[in-house]
């Protein structure tokens, strides 16, 4: 199987170079960059899976270090298993809604040390963000349910 990938890709490297930048290659190759991918890798991290889950926890609620940490662990490992899912949804969405141009800016920004520590940096950010946020967000879904389900039952 290797030895006919190779021959295809042998077969097709004298195609021109605007067939080679693509939308489609553009976005398989973002989304296949290293950062983006440690990006991925540190979003679905047992700590950071364990830091949303207890984000999403009314204050006070009683969870111990030893639960929190399973739970990261098991929410990691389904994450984990769907990330190749997720990666292909990130290739076809990115070529869907960026242009060439747009994808070849990405490419570039997150390739350059600026964009390589801003990459770095994201999924701690989300998840502080969030964490902040996480209050605001358990007293709006309190004042909200009383209508959503008014709404839903038809009242």
């Amino acid at each position: 199987m290797r030895a006919f990938v190779l021959a295809m890709c042998i077969a097709a490297a004298p195609v021109s170079s605007a067939m080679a930048q693509s939308v489609e290659d553009l976005a398989r190759s973002y989304a296949q960059m290293p950062e983006v991918r440690q990006m991925m890798s540190e979003m679905f991290s047992p700590g950071s899976m364990a830091a949303q889950f207890k984000s999403g926890l009314p204050a006070g609620f009683p969870i111990t270090d030893a639960q929190l940490a399973s739970v990261g662990q098991v929410l990691s490992n389904e994450m984990m298993e769907l990330r190749p899912r997720l990666e292909d949804i990130m290739q076809r969405r990115s070529a869907e809604m960026f242009s060439a141009p747009e994808l070849k800016a990405l490419i570039a920004f997150y390739q350059s040390p600026e964009g390589a520590s801003v990459m770095a940096k994201m999924a701690p950010f989300m998840q502080l963000a969030m964490a902040d946020l996480g209050p605001e967000l358990q007293a709006m879904q309190a004042r909200m349910m009383p209508r959503i389900q008014e709404i839903m039952s038809g009242e």
